[in-house]
């Protein structure tokens, strides 16, 4: 801790830059023979890798499914054109073809140089719990919410904030519900320092990552009065998990390092981080070089 964030990513087609021919095999030494037969049991094949950009976490259901239907809808878009005096092309043990074959007629391709925009997720109809709906800042308590709640834009406004984060995160003896809270606090100190300036705060970006570290630390199977002060529904699925919460220790220790983190001699010594140093020692390593370059 120092004084004054698995989940579902966004995903969308990747775009590969077209450029000028950068090698080929022409007289290279790996083509001993003038000229190549194929095989008659051998078929042409292409290759077409497609790329697709997820941000932030997993895909969702419906990016996955989305992704096949571009492959089904491109299988479907091509066609074979077999030729009746050269067997060998074609199987032999399919239907024999006529020559010249029915033409296709394919559309144009519209704005090939747009990069498309992204569909709307189809809105869940089921209220099943499983399928939660995303909602901005639902997993910080409402508790913690009604604090900041119509506190003024200013720096004693968050000062305090930060203050009650910091006096829930020194007890040594925390709970999972009180480091629970504690995070929530720097969420939204964060918060204001995005709203204000544009940008993360690099001491509340250090201490969410010390939060998750304690969480790492805690029996992780959910508490009873974890249960008990925080419904199920803004609880993460990430903080029942020792990895993920490691995880996400060393994700926003990175972040505050990104928004100007650069003690890193406290990092070396901070108890809060004690289980993220030895457990992920080569992320943990890579963080304090960082920070101490500051080059970032």
């Amino acid at each position: 801790m120092e004084g004054v964030g698995g989940g579902l990513g966004i995903s969308s087609a990747a775009h590969v830059s077209r450029g000028t021919e950068y090698d080929n095999l022409e007289g290279k030494s790996l083509l001993k023979a003038k000229s190549f037969t194929r095989h008659e049991s051998e078929r042409i094949t292409v290759t077409i890798v497609l790329y697709n950009v997820v941000v932030g976490g997993v895909p969702t259901e419906a990016d996955v499914l989305a992704a096949i239907d571009d492959l089904e809808q491109l299988y479907a878009a091509c066609t074979s054109i077999p030729r009746q005096k050269t067997n060998q092309f074609n199987d032999g043990n399919q239907q024999k073809f006529t020559w010249p074959p029915p033409v296709t007629v394919t559309s144009s391709v519209i704005n090939g140089g747009t990069f498309p925009e992204p569909k709307r997720p189809n809105v869940l109809l089921s209220t099943s719990p499983i399928t939660n709906t995303f909602s901005p800042y639902s997993q910080i308590s409402k508790s913690v919410l009604d604090v900041a709640t119509r506190l003024p834009m200013t720096m004693e406004s968050y000062t305090y904030l930060d203050g009650i984060g910091q006096h829930l995160l020194s007890d040594k003896s925390a709970t999972q519900s009180k480091l629970f809270e504690s995070y929530g606090y720097f969420r939204l100190t964060n918060e204001m320092s995005i709203q204000q300036k544009g940008h993360g705060d690099a001491t509340s970006l250090y201490n969410i990552a010390c939060c998750c570290s304690r969480l790492a630390d805690q029996n992780l199977a959910t508490s009873a009065s974890l249960l008990f002060i925080h419904p199920p529904a803004i609880i993460p699925n990430w903080i029942q998990s020792k990895e993920m919460c490691l995880d996400a220790s060393i994700s926003w220790l990175l972040q505050g390092i990104c928004a100007g983190w650069k003690n890193h001699e406290h990092m070396m010594v901070d108890l809060d981080l004690e289980i993220v140093r030895s457990q992920r020692f080569a992320k943990f390593t890579i963080a304090v070089n960082l920070a101490k370059s500051g080059t970032l």
